[in-house]
């Protein structure tokens, strides 16, 4: 009763997805993947107040029940039932027409009209991600941090990190200037 159904529109693949294509993580049956989209919501249950048939929608990449404390902080991460992504085996992918989504006032985001699909679709997953990464302690490496059309750090995980060209060749220097206060340890792995 509080769902809705978004027709897809824009979707990514992040580089988690890949993680199920390498085999890296089962896939217990054949899943549409996919956490990053965008689309129209199409169909809502008799409980969802703040989007209609027709608005256009950023869905949260990961989805909380939207009614717990630690929903509460508006972080679904925190979700005390725990976090669900899209496309990991519990709730269905984006890589797909239509994407059901449950607690629909806390998934859906209303996209205002002057938004582009790209820069929408960055604010899924992308933003939040590099967000959190800037949040935690410890030392910090920028996740797929673009200037000019150069990558300045790739993810810690599976390319950790392979270090591109850098602005002005100094590695620390522009991490610095990217993540004020925070340290930076240079890897070469």
């Amino acid at each position: 009763p509080d769902g809705a159904v978004v027709q897809i529109t824009t979707a990514a693949i992040c580089g988690s997805d890949l993680h199920f294509y390498e085999g890296d993580y089962p896939l217990a049956t054949p899943l549409a993947l996919g956490h990053e989209a965008i689309g129209t919501v199409v169909e809502v249950g008799p409980e969802v107040r703040t989007v209609k048939v027709g608005d256009p929608v950023l869905i949260s990449s990961v989805a909380g029940c939207g009614h717990c404390v630690g929903c509460d902080t508006k972080d679904p991460i925190t979700c005390v039932s725990g976090p669900q992504i899209f496309g990991s085996g519990v709730l269905g992918g984006a890589q797909a027409e239509l994407l059901a989504v449950p607690s629909a006032d806390f998934q859906l985001h209303r996209l205002p009209s002057d938004l582009s699909a790209e820069a929408a679709l960055l604010l899924t997953d992308n933003l939040a991600t590099g967000w959190a990464a800037a949040q935690s302690p410890g030392p910090q490496v920028a996740l797929s941090v673009r200037s000019e059309g150069k990558v300045i750090a790739r993810d810690r995980q599976r390319f950790a990190p392979q270090v591109a060209p850098f602005l002005d060749g100094d590695y620390v220097a522009t991490m610095m200037v990217l993540t004020p206060g925070r340290p930076v340890v240079r890897s070469e792995e």
